[in-house]
């Protein structure tokens, strides 16, 4: 999982000028992280609900895209992440 952040970042960090999540970090950062998360889930509704968890949760830790960058190996992103992947793999059935 690791892979989809330092993936999106760099798309990120290509795509935004100021500071923010606009709409086009947004939309990257669910494009690459369901390119990579896919390898990881069962279905691409499993993908698309934590690639989406994922972002709602990096964007309410981190107001600035910059500040995912800059945090992107923390204990803290890596929780939320993980919290993301439990909640979708325990909703399956």
């Amino acid at each position: 999982m690791k892979q989809v952040i330092l993936f999106a970042l760099i798309a990120l960090t290509l795509s935004s000028c100021a500071g923010g999540w606009h709409d086009d970090d947004k939309a990257n950062y669910l494009y690459i992280c369901q390119q990579d998360a896919r390898f990881n889930f069962n279905t691409d509704e499993e993908t698309k609900a934590y690639c989406e968890c994922s972002l709602e949760k990096l964007m309410a830790l981190y107001p600035k895209m910059e500040d995912v960058i800059i945090n992107k190996d923390s204990l803290k992103a890596a929780e939320q992440l993980n919290a993301c992947r439990d909640q979708v793999l325990s909703a399956t059935p």
